[in-house]
């Protein structure tokens, strides 16, 4: 029912092209007629062809480090999860040294009134003990997760806010580094040569992000800015 309007028909179109989930949009108008089967000048039709593009992805990593052994990750992530605009992703990486895992939740479409939520999680472990030649003796353990949400100001401006939990575990051995013995004397419990500090940090986060341009992968006028 609305005037036909050539710039607005171009943002739709733009619209589209952001979400990232298709190679192609068309816009076609057609001819409307009527009930007696004749042409209504004064109405047109806006079709709408969109082909869908390939939105998950795989990965895998082999290799070898020294010091750090045979290493090998794997991955996979799907930017249009079942089709629902939602992003979903996990990567493992593994050697003798160093560990970790995360997640990734991405829902662009959290509320009806356009609030998007970003989730991730994650675990790390890091043991340099393992390395064939380094006589520092310590560990680290990390894992938490954090929450992002984006609150829509205008067709162009979003505002973020979230808070991160991050529980951080340091282990320390005969030879462990200065500083990090230095730590654990001033916040952990020691035991003759061994010490451990075992606590949670809050992160809070706040930020602002513009984006004018017209094509998720390739814009051709416009800028992304993003201040945090």
């Amino acid at each position: 029912g609305e005037d036909f309007n050539l710039k607005k028909m171009q943002r739709t179109k733009e619209r589209l092209d952001l979400t990232g989930y298709f190679n192609e949009v068309k816009l076609e108008t057609s001819q409307v007629k009527n009930s007696d089967n004749a042409i209504n000048p004064d109405l047109v039709d806006i079709n709408i062809a969109v082909d869908e593009r390939r939105t998950g992805v795989i990965q895998g990593q082999v290799g070898y480090m020294q010091d750090y052994g045979v290493t090998f990750g794997v991955g996979a992530e799907d930017r249009n999860f079942m089709g629902y605009g939602k992003s979903l992703g996990g990567n493992f990486n593994y050697n003798k040294v160093q560990k970790g895992v995360d997640f990734t939740y991405k829902d662009p479409f959290f509320t009806q009134s356009g609030i998007s939520l970003d989730v991730n999680s994650f675990g790390y472990v890091y043991d340099p003990t393992k390395q064939d030649d380094n006589y520092q003796s310590y560990k680290t353990t990390k894992y938490g997760t954090g929450f992002t949400f984006g609150f829509p100001i205008n067709e162009y401006d979003r505002i973020y806010s979230g808070l991160n939990f991050e529980h951080l575990k340091v282990n320390t051995y005969e030879n462990a580094p200065q500083q990090y013995r230095k730590f654990i004397n001033e916040y952990g419990d020691v035991n003759g040569d061994t010490g451990e500090f075992s606590g949670w940090l809050y992160k809070a986060n706040i930020g602002w992000g513009r984006n004018t341009t017209n094509h998720a992968y390739w814009p051709t006028k416009g800028y992304i800015t993003n201040i945090n």
